[in-house]
Parts: C-alpha cells; sequence; structure tokens
C-alpha cells in the first residue's frame, strides 16, 4: 500500500506519532525517524529490528515498512521530505544514495562501512534528537526562514549519520579501489574518461575492477558516470542561467542530442523542462 502525505507549502513535513501498529507501506518521499520513547518491531521486507528510545533510522525512497507490537508509551518523530528539499536539483531523485553524493553532503557510499538506510543507529549523547526536536518546533511555528532552518538540521543529521559509517577499518562497503575511481570520477567528469584507462593506472583488469565496482555501488560504472553528469547538470540548471547546450558540454557531453537523451532517461524529462520546474 502506498501511503500518501500532503506537502502543503514545502517539501518536507514534521509529525509526531504513537504508531503501536501500522500495515506495511511504501512512499515516494524520505522518511527520517526518532523514536522518543518505548519500543516497537520495525519491519522492511528484508529485515525485522526491534526499535526503542534513542533510536533512529533513514527509510529509502520505496521501501516497503511497517510497525508492530509497539507498547503504550511508543511514540515517533517523523521527517518526510522530498529530495528537492534539501536541493532543487535532486529533484527526480529516488535513492538515498543520490543525497548522500550531492554537492551539500559529498559522501560516496563506497567510502563507508555500511548502508546508512533501513537500519538503526543509536543517539548515544542526545545530539540527534535535539536536532529533531529543532526540526519539529521550527515546522508547527512555521516563522520566517523556517524552511532553511529544518534544512540545516536535516543536512546536520544526515552528515552526522554518515561520519558514524566512515573512515577507519575495511568494511563490507568499504573498497579503496572503488572510492579511489568514485573520487576520480568526481573531479574528472568533465573530460572524457574509461574505465580500462583508470585499470591500467592502477594496474588492476578491467573485468576484476567491473566486477568489484559493481558489487560495492550497486551499478556499472558507465551508469555511475552517467549519474555523476547528470547530477552535475541539474545544479547547473538549477542554480545557473546557462542553457542547455553549454551546460551538456561543461558536464562532459559534446553531443547536445546525446545529453538530452541520457538525461531524460536519468530525470523523466528533458532538460529545459527541469530547468523550468526548478524556477518556479
Amino acid at each position: 500500500m502506498k501511503a500518501k502525505v500532503e506537502f502543503s507549502d514545502t517539501s518536507c513535513k514534521i509529525t509526531r506519532r504513537n504508531h503501536r501498529a501500522t500495515s506495511m507501506h511504501y512512499h515516494d518521499y524520505f522518511e527520517l525517524v526518532y523514536v522518543c520513547a518505548g519500543s516497537a518491531v520495525h519491519k522492511t521486507s528484508t529485515e525485522t529490528r526491534k526499535v526503542k528510545s534513542g533510536n533512529y533510522f533513514i527509510i529509502d525512497y520505496g521501501t516497503h515498512h511497517k510497525y508492530e507490537d509497539g507498547d503504550e508509551q511508543f511514540e515517533i518523530i517523523n521527517c518526510l521530505f522530498l529530495p528537492e528539499f534539501i536541493d532543487g536539483s535532486l529533484m527526480g531523485c529516488t535513492s538515498f544514495r543520490e543525497i548522500a553524493s550531492c554537492y551539500l553532503i559529498k559522501f560516496h557510499y563506497a567510502d563507508l562501512l555500511g548502508l546508512p538506510v533501513n537500519r538503526a543507529f543509536d543517539d548515544d549523547d542526545g545530539e540527534i534528537r535535539r536536532l529533531f526536536e529543532k526540526m519539529s518546533l521550527a515546522f508547527e511555528q512555521k516563522s520566517i526562514g523556517y524552511q532553511e532552518l529544518i534544512r540545516c538540521y536535516l543536512i546536520e543529521i544526515i552528515l552526522s549519520t554518515l561520519c558514524k559509517l566512515s573512515g577507519g577499518a575495511s568494511g563490507e562497503y568499504s573498497d579503496e579501489k572503488v572510492a579511489y575511481i568514485c573520487q576520480y570520477v568526481e573531479k574528472h567528469y568533465r573530460q572524457s574518461i574509461r574505465l580500462v584507462d583508470i585499470c591500467e593506472e592502477m594496474h588492476f583488469s578491467l573485468p576484476y575492477i567491473s566486477k568489484t565496482f559493481k558489487s560495492v555501488t550497486g551499478e556499472t560504472f558507465g551508469h555511475y558516470l552517467q549519474s555523476v553528469r547528470i547530477r552535475n547538470a541539474c545544479h547547473l540548471l538549477a542554480q545557473s542561467e546557462k542553457s542547455v547546450e553549454e551546460i551538456a558540454y561543461e558536464v562532459g557531453y559534446s553531443d547536445t542530442k546525446h545529453f538530452r537523451k541520457i538525461f531524460k532517461e536519468h530525470m523523466k524529462m528533458s532538460p529545459l523542462h527541469f530547468k523550468k520546474f526548478c524556477s518556479k
């Protein structure tokens, strides 16, 4: 069942709920949840976990989940948001991976020791709860600038969470080779890039690196390169007065027709339509 939420004058909504039980559902937005009191069982399509006071978690776009066996004290703060709430250039994104790697946050899944979505984190020092409470109060009062305040608090929570999963020991999703390739693409996406050339530089075979990259990131190198270029194109379309032709060239496409085709495949709309939408 698809959950419906009305986003009124903003693309973010903060609510407090006492969910003792819900049916399995999904939504076409992102959800950040903090457990203020009590406990319940939280189920997704892949795992079952008991969540309790002091836990918080990120539910990815389209994830099926539900609560059950909640006690009488079970209370949560829900932050529901569309990707464009963080930045207009994220409109149309359907994966938290894209939010994590956007220019305001700049984290790559290859650098993390685990996935940040659909898992519970502990708020050891209470700082995350303070940020949730600030978001809730700002949303309730709706004073001048409240959306910008909520955006800042939300980005701080996301950054704090991603920092917990970064650095240090090697882990299932931490691979130095893949991290190097991702960083290389971020720096050189404007240029002509071939994975075979990167493999030669790293002294690894193309089949090995291709397989490793796909297993770590969940996508092929070619698709990842396209995603980085289109993400940067979205930012330029939303934030600059440059033409589609100029932007295509700036993000690594010498053929504007090909750029328009790739952009539409990723964003489900033309670059010009996207630019007009962001200017509203």
